[in-house]
């Protein structure tokens, strides 16, 4: 078996990822949670990072660095996500991270 090599010019593609929030990180309903990723186009021209709660798209931001504060988030566990749309019509999915939102009194 021959091992797998990359040619100079093979395309990787946009990645993101989240940096800010931590798996079961805990926050209230009536705060804003605040949303950090980080973004790269290798290659691409970065148009957008997307950020998504449980599947549904909450913000965007088009410029760098790329953040959305999210006010009254949803009470309850919530995944948490960013995509990168790029220019040359390609996208990437982060890993998702569970927060909990609870109500004030129980943080």
């Amino acid at each position: 078996t021959q091992p797998l090599t990359a040619s100079p010019n093979a395309f990787f593609g946009p990645s993101v990822r989240i940096t800010n929030l931590t798996a079961n990180q805990a926050f209230a309903t009536t705060s804003s949670v605040v949303i950090q990723a980080e973004a790269l186009g290798n290659g691409e021209n970065i148009t957008e990072v997307q950020f998504f709660a449980n599947g549904t798209l909450i913000g965007s931001d088009q410029y760098f660095p790329y953040a959305f504060w999210w006010d009254f988030p949803t009470l309850g566990n919530v995944e948490i996500f960013a995509k990168v749309l790029t220019a040359q019509g390609n996208s990437a999915t982060s890993a998702k991270i569970s927060i909990q939102v609870n109500e004030p009194s129980s943080i």
